[in-house]
């Protein structure tokens, strides 16, 4: 199955954050943009990562660095909380 791609000027109007947002998560590595001819766009798998950060950013009053660490421990969460039902399912 092919993903949606999205512009991300599309997505700054829709979701009414700026584009250095999107750009400032892409230089941490939480996002990644994809260039199509010159133009940036985004997974759509990205787009609830967005809206989490942004709100992160917002009301909890993190800056980049910190969402990067908060999102890896939340994977690492995941990960184990995984391992954990796999085993007792055994």
């Amino acid at each position: 199955m092919e993903t949606q791609l999205y512009n991300i000027n599309d997505i700054c109007q829709s979701y009414k954050i700026e584009n250095t947002f999107i750009l400032e998560l892409s230089n941490y590595g939480l996002i990644e943009i994809q260039y199509i001819e010159s133009q940036p766009y985004l997974n759509e798998e990205h787009l609830s990562k967005i809206e989490r950060f942004y709100t992160w950013h917002h009301e909890l009053d993190l800056n980049f660095p910190a969402l990067d660490v908060v999102d890896q421990l939340l994977e690492k969460i995941n990960v184990l909380q995984e391992r954990v039902r796999i085993l007792n399912n055994k």
